[in-house]
Order: structure tokens, then sequence, then C-alpha cells
């Protein structure tokens, strides 16, 4: 009995709720209401008892005035919420009552905005189409920034959502001595006596390095340990002048046991091993470069030592043989277009220059263009301007840094840097300029008229009667390469007529511009040492940044040069 009244008086509270809310009416008096059967299960799960329920209910507002004679408490809709029970009917003689609905979270609920959330890269695709089948060629892949996406306020992916690679393919055009196996064919190689058929050309779509599918193998499936398979190159001819040469080639050791190795064999000459691998080398394909240094005729071979049977095959591609020592090669079959396309010495570009440098060495003449005090430090004493500042040493040690590399000396490096010592450069610029141009910072030493035109204004006397067409012009055949101006508006003053109004500290720091390179001084202070007798106690120096203090002329430095000679 005392279940039947907990449930009526629940129904009421709700019905005195809906009043207050205004959806019942408060005049009405002959109000019948259908009671759903009581939830006696859900009551007992959800509410122990209506005294709890009570608690829960009191902490709402206070009761209208309306209700405060029963003492009651007008319950809200969160309140409601707590019992959780399904929608119930309720109707009236005058109007239907709306079902009322567990709307807590629609009120309650706070809306927040999504939380930032940072773009990260999903996986990179495959590469599409190269731009060209042999040589090489680039192919480009993308990827979205979807792992996940960026939301809200979060940043973007870094980077660009494109790659594009170089890729090698087979050459273009084959020489004689390049073999690529194609159709079955072995060029110029052949299988030495007592070997036959162990190296076999194996066609099979995509295993191979080039694309086309042919490669050599030497199966070891049903060999014995240690039979040999041996291929022997033609008779080769050595590259004159430097008798060296260089084999390129890529080979497949898959196996756990297995010997590779490369010979040379001169004439009637047992064969020298100069090349081996040995055991599995993983199970992509390697390129080797070994340099073959033969001052006469000479054959190549390739030897395969089998181990275990079905373990130690060995397969080879692409052989090439190309002239010159393999320290000095063009990684790429394009090197000598990219250097036509004036790519060896791109402006304003460090990064294609070193690339190119260091990939392209015989197309952009750098095999022996190099950085003595380092390459680190080289780029940067370059940036800062040292290769104009410090131009004597920054040529000597930082060749490549400077954009020197085909500036050279003829004598050795060491002769060369004790003259430079003597202040040889500056004393007789002349001479050092044919024999030791790289340390002495001529490199840029250049004529801008023509050869023919510099040699026949030299010899009618116009490198004295005309010098500032010729300091300017005609300075490596006037011997001029120790003459510079320091400040970059000396053309500007000098054109101003200030080598006359100035002459004293234009002659130094103007010396082309004003013309003055056959016999002057470097510093200011040359009158001064004159005085003090520095031109006979440290002539060696004074002789060299001091001559037109000390009055040296061009007899006397070319006595000395002949001296030297």
């Amino acid at each position: 009995m005392s279940n039947v009244w907990q449930i009526f008086i629940l129904v009421q509270l709700v019905i005195d709720f809906d009043q207050s809310l205004g959806i019942l009416s408060a005049a009405s008096s002959n109000v019948s209401v259908v009671i759903p059967p009581p939830k006696i299960v859900y009551l007992k799960n959800k509410v122990t008892g209506l005294n709890k329920a009570t608690k829960e209910i009191s902490r709402v507002r206070p009761s209208s005035d309306l209700h405060a004679s029963s003492n009651r408490i007008l319950p809200t809709t969160k309140d409601i919420a707590i019992f959780n029970s399904k929608p119930s009917s309720f109707a009236s003689s005058n109007a239907k009552v709306p079902v009322l609905q567990n709307n807590f979270k629609q009120i309650h609920t706070k809306k927040f905005s999504d939380p930032p959330v940072d773009g990260n890269w999903g996986n990179w695709g495959e590469f599409g189409p190269a731009t060209k089948t042999c040589d090489e060629g680039f192919r480009t892949r993308v990827r979205q920034c979807n792992n996940p996406p960026p939301r809200g306020k979060g940043k973007p992916c870094k980077g660009s959502d494109k790659e594009t690679l170089l890729f090698e393919f087979g050459r273009c055009i084959l020489k004689e001595v390049d073999t690529e196996f194609k159709e079955f064919s072995m060029g110029m190689w052949k299988n030495e006596g007592g070997t036959a058929g162990l190296w076999k050309v194996i066609y099979e779509k995509s295993k191979d390095v080039t694309g086309d599918g042919y490669y050599l193998l030497a199966d070891s499936t049903w060999r014995k340990r240690e039979d040999k398979a041996i291929i022997i190159s033609d008779l080769l001819v050595p590259a004159p002048k430097v008798n060296r040469a260089c084999l390129k080639f890529h080979y497949l050791m898959p196996g756990s046991s297995g010997l590779l190795m490369v010979k040379i064999k001169r004439y009637s000459r047992k064969p020298k091993e100069i090349w081996e691998a040995y055991g599995n080398q993983g199970g992509q394909w390697k390129s080797e470069r070994v340099t073959l240094k033969s001052s006469a005729k000479f054959q190549v071979l390739f030897v395969a030592s089998f181990g275990t049977a079905g373990q130690s095959s060995i397969a080879l591609d692409s052989i090439y043989v190309d002239n010159g020592p393999c320290k000095c090669q063009d990684e790429y079959n394009s090197c000598h277009k990219w250097a036509i396309e004036g790519r060896c010495d791109i402006k304003n570009d460090d990064e294609t220059y070193y690339w190119m440098t260091r990939n392209c060495k015989t197309s952009c003449k750098t095999c022996y263009c190099n950085n003595r005090a380092g390459l680190t430090k080289c780029r940067r004493w370059a940036k800062e301007g040292y290769c104009h500042s410090y131009l004597t040493w920054m040529s000597a040690n930082c060749q490549l840094s400077c954009r020197h590399c085909s500036c050279k000396d003829h004598l050795q490096f060491s002769d060369c840097q004790a003259r430079v010592s003597a202040y040889e450069c500056e004393s007789q610029p002349e001479w050092m300029a044919g024999k030791c141009k790289l340390s002495c910072g001529f490199c840029d030493c250049k004529n801008i008229a023509t050869d023919e035109e510099c040699y026949r204004r030299k010899t009618g006397g116009e490198c004295e009667s005309n010098p500032i067409y010729m300091n300017s012009h005609c300075k490596y055949m006037c011997g001029y390469c120790n003459c510079n101006d320091r400040h970059e508006k000396c053309a500007v003053w000098a054109a101003e007529g200030e080598c006359k109004k100035n002459a004293f500290w234009m002659d130094v720091y103007c010396t082309l511009s004003c013309g003055k390179c056959k016999s002057h001084d470097t510093t200011t202070q040359c009158k001064k040492w004159k005085e003090e007798g520095e031109c006979v106690h440290n002539h060696l120096y004074m002789n060299a940044f001091c001559q037109k203090s000390c009055e040296i002329c061009s007899d006397n430095t070319n006595e000395l040069k002949n001296s030297q000679s």
C-alpha cells in the first residue's frame, strides 16, 4: 500500500510542476488523470524510497505561494531527469498536455569549440612516370595532410605535398665497352674456357637495374662448393696520359655464402685481384666502382666462387668502363648537358653549385679543386666575403668555395707558397701571374679585351702611355694583377678628377682607376717608412708594397723576374 502512495504523490508533484509553468490551467477543477502502470522496478533501481527522492528534489528553488499551503517543493527539469522515466501521456478535458521529454542535456550541456589539432602528413603515394626512360629522369610523388587533418585552430602541415627525385636508368648511348645485357647479349664479355654456361643472361621483368628485365646470373643451384664461374672482357686500351679507367657495375648477392672478385690481367701475366665481396650483401642491387691502373693493354675478369649450393648465386648488371680514375667521374650521364646549361658555376645558387661540383666533377672540371681549409669553414668564409678581402690566402686554401677551380698553379704548391711569403706576387706580378696564379690570388685577373688586341697595345707601349684603359681592359697582359681599387666609388671619383685633386690618397686606394698600377704604394704609410730608411732595412716588404715611394721601377722588376727564371 505504501508503494501506491509513493507513486500517487510523485504524479501529483509532476502535475503541480506543469501547473507552475502555465501548461495546465489552475482553474480547472475536473481533471481526470490517466495514471500509467507503476514503474516499481525502475524506482527501486534509481531511487530507494520517497525520502531519497525528496532529498534530491530539495535542492531546487523554493515553492511558490500557490503551493505553499501543501508544503511541497516544485521540481525542475533537472530533477525530473533524475528519475529518467519514460514519457507518460497526460490527458485533460480541455486540452492535451505535451509529453515531458528528458531535455537535461540540451539545457545544461555547454557548447565548446573543437580543440585545436595540428595537421600531420600521411604516407607518400607511388612515384609517377619518369620524365626520361634512359640516363636520368625525374619522378614525382604526392602526399596529403590527413593524418590527421588540421582542425579548429590547428596548424597546417609543414613542408611540401610534392617530392621530385632523380632516378637513374640505363644509358641512352652505350659505348663498345658498355654492357646492359639487353636481348640476351653479353657485349664484350664471354665465359672463360672451362666455365662455359655458368654465367647466363636472364630475363625477369622489373628484377634488373635498368628496368628492361635483363641481367647476368651465376646460378649456384646444383653447383659444388668452390666451383667458379668466370667472364672475361675484350682487350682494353688504357686512357692516354692518365693510364686509368673506371670500372662501374651493379651486383646482387642475397645468399649466405659466395665470393665475387674483380681481377685485371695484363698480357700473359697471372690475373691480379683488385676487388672482392663475400657473403650476404643484402637483397638489393649495389653499385660499385673500381679504378683500373695499367699503362699497357689489359683485360678485366669477374670471378664468382660458389659456396653452399642454392645459397650463393650472384648477379651482375650495367657494366661500364669509362676513362679516368674513379675519383674523377661524373655521377650522372646528364652532367655534360647540365654543364653546357651553365649549372657548374650558376650565380646566387650555392646549393646547385656545390651539388654539381661534387657529382659532375669531369664536366665541371672540379676533380682536383678542393678546400684545403675544410668545406664548412670555406663555405662560411666565402659567404662573409673573405674571397675578396683575403684574396691570396682564400684562393690557395678555399679554391672551391671561391669558385677558382679553373685557376691553377704551374709550379708545385710548396714552391708557390714560398714565393708568396717572399712577397713576389707584389714585386713580380707579371711573372707570378703565369707561374703561381692560384697562390697569388690572380684567378680573376683577366683581359677584358681580346688577347690579340691587348698584345698589340702592349707592344705599342700603351701599358705606360694609356694606363687607365690598359689597367682595366688588359690587366693580365700588362702584368697588373696585383693592382686593385679598394673602394667601390673609385671609378666615380676618378671621373670627377680626384686622381689629380687628391693624388696622394687616390694613388693608394684607387690605384686601378687612376692608372697607377705600374709602380704604386699600397698604404699611405709608405712615404713615412721610406724616410725612416725601411726601403733599405726592410727592402723585401717595401719593394712589394711601397714600390712608388722606394722608386721600384719596371726595369728593376724585370731584372728580379729574370733572376728567378
